[in-house]
């Protein structure tokens, strides 16, 4: 389950990704990311494999989720 607020900029979500172990790994998921309707921004930490999206709205999760599992990752 994301963590998720709200601000004037529209809606933030963070997730946590299984599998984010170098730059690399973590370019693959933002590009993933990235490609999904109303995504305005994506950060990855490596880390603490965590992603945090804005976006215009409330991003569906399966989406979310599915772009994730194309890159080759899984939300926890």
């Amino acid at each position: 389950m994301p963590c998720c607020s709200h601000d004037s900029y529209g809606h933030k979500a963070t997730y946590t990704v299984e599998g984010i172990t170098c730059q690399h790994c973590a370019m693959r998921v933002k590009t993933a990311l990235e490609t999904l309707d109303g995504v305005n921004e994506v950060q990855v930490c490596v880390q603490t494999g965590t992603v945090t999206v804005q976006s215009d709205a409330e991003l569906c999760q399966g989406e979310v989720a599915t772009a994730v599992q194309e890159a080759g990752y899984k939300l926890a």
